[in-house]
């Protein structure tokens, strides 16, 4: 596991994940071994500490954007002939004002956004690069990304941490877990322990390829006509206007 320390980016005041009030790495691992966590792979990871995370400042700062797309991309290199591995890649952001659910959507997708024009490689070939499209995912440096955002203010306490986080899942690992049969076992389970610990199913989730896992990124439960913020700066979106 690593921590990098961060500039903050930006003259505003924010709540920075590294003070010394909190070890941000530790505060991530004991939310994702924590019993009550349904998401099994996360756990696994919190086993083997299979994960790396990255510091940084504000979400809507260019420098933030900046420096994530170069951890990202060094991480995507590492790990890019890996199988059979979940690696977890993981962006830790100071704490701002609360802006509710909605706000933090709107800054997710600005980064993820931001980050579609920093990427020096094409869109991964396997996943669509349309966010309205069902069979889209997130990609950097040629890497199809699950993306999973977390924040103090979200509704569902599996996506509410202490600081603003994105985790980066490696497609892949999904494909290959559905490959061997395994699959489709692991989601029924995250799901029972979901309705037991929460009381509900998360009713965003939905099979890959039958609706966007756009509209699950940010953990919110979206309305059925919902849009994906920023979406004009991704590709697919870029060519259907031309």
């Amino acid at each position: 596991m690593n921590i990098s320390s961060s500039s903050k980016g930006s003259n505003r005041e924010y709540t920075s994940p590294g003070t010394g009030e909190v070890d941000p790495d530790a505060e991530f691992l004991r939310f994702i071994a924590d019993e009550s966590f349904p998401c099994l792979a996360a756990r696994g990871i919190a086993k083997r500490s299979d994960f790396v995370l990255q510091e940084y400042g504000w979400m809507n700062c260019p420098e933030t954007a900046e420096r994530l797309a170069t951890d990202l991309l060094a991480f995507t290199d590492r790990w890019a002939e890996a199988s059979g591995e979940y690696r977890t890649f993981v962006a830790c952001f100071g704490r701002e004002p609360e802006s509710g659910e909605i706000g933090f959507e709107n800054e997710l997708w600005r980064l993820l956004a931001r980050l579609t024009e920093l990427d020096p490689r094409r869109w991964d070939p396997a996943v669509a690069d349309d966010p309205d499209a069902p069979d889209f995912s997130f990609s950097f440096a040629g890497e199809a990304y699950y993306i999973v955002g977390l924040h103090p203010q979200a509704s569902r306490p599996a996506r509410r941490f202490r600081f603003p986080a994105l985790v980066f899942n490696r497609h892949r690992f999904f494909e290959e877990l559905r490959e061997w049969g395994g699959y489709d076992r692991m989601r029924d389970l995250v799901r029972e322990r979901d309705l037991r610990t929460n009381g509900s199913i998360n009713p965003m989730l939905a099979h890959y390829g039958t609706i966007s896992e756009a509209r699950q990124y940010a953990g919110r439960q979206v309305e059925d006509d919902w849009r994906c913020p920023h979406a004009d700066a991704f590709p697919g979106r870029k060519r259907s206007q031309q």
